[in-house]
């Protein structure tokens, strides 16, 4: 809802490509597609190459090659790269928040955002597809 061109960008390419492949699924399949992405992507991204490169360089060079890393897997535009990227770094803090360096922290964050996006993208979507519908029929009945 920011008056961002490049943000509205992202949302109607979002809307317009992964919403249209997605519109028959319940809030079940969502939730089970968010949280297959938060697990999948936090045990390669804070499971595997942060910790890999965190053992050679350090923590804070850790945070910041993952996160472009993580940045350019979803550099789906330049503005979503960045914003991934911001999220990427919040996610590897989290991962070093406490000395038990439990996976289970950035998995739960990120399926949690990935699902909420999704909801709120498909919620927007249906409208957007109602409204279409009405306008191109507007004798057609409309449910109570």
């Amino acid at each position: 809802k920011l008056p961002f061109k490049s943000l509205r960008d992202i949302r109607i390419l979002l809307l317009n490509n992964l919403c249209a492949h997605l519109t028959k699924q319940s809030w079940a399949d969502l939730c089970l597609l968010a949280g297959l992405a938060g697990i999948g992507e936090e045990l390669l991204f804070r499971g595997v190459i942060q910790i890999w490169i965190e053992n050679v360089w350090g923590i804070s060079a850790a945070i910041i090659i993952t996160s472009l890393l993580f940045a350019l897997v979803h550099a789906i535009t330049p503005i979503y790269a960045l914003l991934a990227a911001m999220i990427s770094v919040y996610l590897g803090l989290s991962l070093d928040y406490d000395a038990s360096r439990n996976l289970l922290t950035p998995i739960i964050i990120h399926g949690l955002y990935d699902f909420i996006m999704l909801n709120l993208l498909m919620y927007q979507y249906r409208q957007l597809t109602a409204k279409k519908d009405e306008t191109q029929n507007p004798n057609s009945l409309r449910n109570p």
